[in-house]
């Protein structure tokens, strides 16, 4: 009933209005055969709508099929057992995209947990066209809040590959990668772009961090709140299958990063059942816990280093709600496999803030993993799942054994390795025969995204002493090889941190925090040793991909000092590496495995043993690799390239970005030590700015220079030292 009230003073009339409701009795009905929780498509003109809410009193579908508006025609029907509602619409425009919410008891308006798109008024507007084209206006003066989007009649998506053969996770080598920070557009089309520079890396497999629906735009996406739908932010979800058809044609598997340890405020299963009290989940939430310590100020979940508000893990609503999504991204994107975020939490034992006691061994931890595998196992026998856990080891050996793969953080090793202090320098941990599991399910790395970046460690904290300082970039870059020789060729998966295999070195702090945006450093592939750490990086990743002395179970690795050893055994290869991460050079054995012809693999030089204990000097930072058969010597890029090889040479790389409108990066080579000057002309010769102007030691220098000062225009950069000069064009734009 609409009630509209007019004041007239017979000069002025005013008027306002109002509905009110008076609701029809509640239906009593089952579901529809076949009907499932979330959007139902019965055909081109109809949809039934199923939303997951008991005890809960009524619930209206409104949206752009009633104009908004309450009606009778969107009063939902609630199942015999109380759990569910729904409701069924026709008369539906094919291909029209229906924005909608749920009224719940008169007073809740969410967007449906189970829709595969969403509509944000406070951020939409922020992605551009060219990421995601024709998306559609978000009903304003109709809804507040998030709305969900149904479409009748959408185009089967048409898959390349349509049954994926996945390559051995036991072996795999993952790309962690964040969409935002690792090219400038943040979309699936230009990553599809970049798929030649990841599939020549040797990457048998890439980690998205998660791109399913979260809070905002700029994110890690660590605070998701719709996991059916692709955040639009990264593009459209054709967009999304297309980037995984292309990486199943190039033999890549794509693993989806999971968030189902919690949820922030702006779901709408935690919104359905709220506590304005207490700011957090009611008591009642099906899924979500409630705060597990009321006399301490804000949410308290199960466990430490809580974020947002934590899932009953044993809860049935939990159980069915994280089944569903993980079917839904196997059997709709092809997902080949998931990294679960903060797996420790998966418990409903309380632990508060003690860190210690959240670790210990879980028997009702690895219950609710083990189901949760199972259900995806049903449906995906070859499904790689992935734990963030760092538990005790003596739970992570009984999920390993169970056909989990588990983090493996070994940072800090090789960390304190690069830089040259034996102090830490401990990267045994890698090896998951020294962790008592009998499969190689550790997931080893030397970065991750929650990690410092291993060169911004050694440029500016790496150890030196009057012969050696690994800080220089040519050295700091040899460093990041040797560790990637210590890392890789471990048998068992491993993962890399994106531009990791450029030697990427700003902090991560960088810009204000660990999440903040960071420079998007492509230019690094350009730089000569840059590169060449690419290839050697590929070079080890194709020898683990297809030689099967990288799979023996049949292994030693001595990683507990500077000095570190690895041998590799096989009835037809045997393997032997020893590098020196010591500041200064010394002397060690490789231990070989017998007498004989050994090959190294970088040179091809040969050396005959006749004492398999034989003592090798090695100066700081030197590493070898002996096969005990030649092996085809690998192309690193880094021989006969005259103009770097060259005493005399100097160069000057080009500017990146170019054009360039606030910071500009300027790499450049030094061959021998003398006075360097870097400076800025405009076009008609005249010295704008002296850049640099110093004494550089033979070495690779990265310069970062501020442009904001300069009006739009074309410079010259120009590298002078030792008589020689290079000069490049650099491009302002304002």
């Amino acid at each position: 009933t609409w009630i509209k009230a007019v004041a007239d003073d017979g000069i002025t009339q005013v008027a306002d209005s109002f509905y009110y409701v008076v609701n029809p009795l509640v239906t009593i009905a089952d579901l529809p055969a076949g009907a499932l929780d979330g959007i139902n498509y019965v055909n081109d003109s109809t949809v039934t709508l199923v939303l997951v809410a008991p005890n809960k009193s009524f619930v209206y579908a409104i949206g752009d099929f009633s104009n908004w508006q309450v009606t009778d025609n969107g009063y939902m029907n609630k199942t015999i057992d109380g759990s569910r509602w729904w409701i069924t619409l026709s008369n539906l425009s094919p291909l029209k995209e229906y924005t909608y919410q749920f009224l719940v008891d008169g007073n809740i308006f969410i967007a449906d947990p189970y829709a595969d798109k969403i509509l944000d008024p406070n951020n939409d507007s922020y992605i551009s066209a060219t990421t995601y084209p024709n998306l559609i206006g978000y009903p304003t003066g109709k809804a507040n809040g998030i709305v969900s989007v149904f479409q009748t009649a959408q185009t089967a998506h048409t898959w390349q590959v349509d049954n994926f053969q996945k390559p051995s996770a036991n072996n795999m080598v993952v790309y962690e990668l964040l969409i935002r920070d690792f090219i400038a557009t943040h979309n699936y089309q230009t990553l599809i772009d970049t798929i030649n520079y990841i599939k020549s890396l040797g990457i048998t497999a890439i980690e998205l961090m998660p791109f399913n629906e979260f809070e905002g735009n700029e994110s890690w996406g660590y605070n998701p709140d719709f996991y059916f739908a692709p955040d639009k932010y990264y593009g459209t979800k054709d967009a999304l299958k297309d980037f995984i058809d292309v990486c199943h044609q190039n033999g890549i598997a794509v693993i989806q990063d999971m968030v189902l340890n919690h949820s922030f405020g702006q779901s709408p299963m935690c919104q359905l059942y709220w506590d304005g009290v207490t700011g957090g989940p009611s008591t009642d939430n099906p899924w979500f816990n409630s705060d597990c310590d009321a006399s301490t100020p804000g949410y308290q979940g199960k466990h430490p280093y809580g974020v947002g508000y934590d899932f009953n893990h044993e809860s049935d609503y939990t159980h069915k709600f994280v089944d569903d999504v993980l079917k839904y991204w196997v059997t709709e994107y092809k997902i080949d496999g998931f990294r679960f975020d903060l797996s420790k939490g998966f418990t409903q034992k309380y632990s508060g803030t003690d860190v210690g006691l959240w670790g210990a061994y879980d028997q009702s931890r690895i219950n609710n993993l083990e189901r949760m595998a199972d259900a995806i196992w049903m449906i995906d026998s070859s499904s790689t799942l992935i734990l963030e856990h760092f538990a005790d080891n003596s739970e992570e050996k009984v999920l390993s054994a169970y056909g989990f793969y588990l983090w493996g953080n070994i940072a800090y090793g090789y960390k304190q390795s690069a830089m040259g202090y034996a102090s830490g320098a401990d990267v045994g941990w890698i090896n998951y025969n020294s962790r008592g599991w009998a499969a190689p399910h550790v997931v080893g790395y030397m970065e991750s995204h929650d990690e410092e970046r291993i060169m911004y460690n050694i440029l500016n904290y790496g150890g030196s002493n009057a012969n050696y300082n690994v800080k220089p970039l040519d050295t700091a870059l040899n460093r990041v090889k040797l560790s990637a020789l210590f890392f890789i060729p471990v048998p068992g998966p491993k993962m890399i941190w994106q531009f990791g295999e450029l030697g990427y070195d700003y902090s991560i702090n960088y810009n204000g925090g660990n999440t903040a945006n960071k420079p998007i450093k492509w230019d690094y592939f350009q730089v000569g040793p840059r590169k060449w750490l690419y290839n050697f990086y590929a070079a080890l990743n194709e020898l683990k991909r297809d030689n099967p002395l990288f799979t023996t179970t049949t292994f030693t690795l001595l990683g507990g000092s500077l000095k570190k050893n690895l041998r590799l055994n096989s009835a037809t290869l045997n393997l032997d590496i020893v590098g020196n991460f010591d500041l200064v050079a010394g002397s060690q054995s490789p231990y070989f495995q017998h007498t004989g012809w050994w090959y190294e693999y970088f040179t091809g030089d040969s050396l005959y043993v006749s004492d398999v204990n034989v003592q090798l000097t090695l100066d700081p930072g030197e590493y070898r690799m002996y096969f005990d058969v030649k092996q085809q010597q690998p192309d690193l890029g880094n021989v006969g390239v005259d103009e770097i090889a060259n005493a005399n040479a100097l160069k000057l790389f080009q500017n990146f970005p170019n054009p360039c409108n606030s910071v500009t990066t300027i790499d450049l080579y030094v061959a021998s030590a003398n006075r360097t000057l870097l400076q800025l002309f405009d076009l008609n010769g005249r010295l704008i700015e002296t850049i640099t102007d110093k004494n550089f030691k033979p070495g690779y220098y990265t310069v970062d220079f501020p442009v904001s000062q300069l009006t739009s225009g074309t410079y010259l950069l120009k590298l002078i030292s030792n008589g020689k000069e290079q000069v490049v064009k650099m491009e302002v734009v304002k």
